[in-house]
């Protein structure tokens, strides 16, 4: 997609996306022995998003997925006492993933997690803490949803709404974009 901005106000219907996670996701503050460890994955996006006139939105969106996150040794180093895979889960799932299964890596001696998401709002972007409603805003090719400071590179062309949101150290690196039509 290539950023066009335009007027996003109305309700938006998601018709398809295609989201691919990859790089590091910063996890300092799961409490972990890390600061970042090793993410890949999918998402996908279902549901409207709607922008209203006065700055407001509202997001019946639902993003969905798998992640898979590399822990090394490191990450198991928590406040100074060494824990297990186990054990991990529940960091995993304070921050919004919905189910973390995990495996002892012994090539790494860290945990290999298989995190699903099934998370309403955030249009495209988990785990992390969406709004159901808010505020946003545009400046130029940059829809910013304010509740979450998630910013997305936007084209509205017709109606259709195109966007692809911007990677931030708490995501790892998302591509790809959510198609959605007026």
């Amino acid at each position: 997609m290539t950023a066009c901005g335009g007027d996003v106000v109305g309700t938006w219907n998601v018709t398809g996306s295609c989201l691919t996670v990859s790089g590091d996701m910063d996890v300092s503050s799961f409490g972990l022995g890390c600061p970042t460890v090793t993410a890949t994955g999918t998402l996908t996006v279902a549901g409207s998003w709607t922008a209203n006139g006065d700055g407001t939105y509202s997001d019946n969106t639902t993003t969905t997925g798998t992640e898979t996150l590399e822990l090394p040794t490191t990450c198991l180093d928590v406040s100074g006492t060494h824990t297990t895979c186990s054990r991990i889960s529940a960091p995993l799932s304070s921050v919004g993933f919905d189910s973390v299964d995990w495996v002892d890596n012994a090539a790494t001696a860290g945990c290999t997690c298989t995190c699903t998401i099934d998370q309403p709002g955030g249009l495209g972007v988990g785990p992390m803490y969406p709004s159901a409603s808010g505020t946003y805003t545009v400046a130029g090719n940059t829809l910013t949803i304010t509740a979450g400071a998630q910013e997305y590179s936007y084209c509205v062309d017709g109606t259709t709404l195109t966007v692809t949101p911007v990677s931030v150290g708490r995501t790892a690196t998302i591509t790809g974009s959510v198609q959605l039509q007026q």
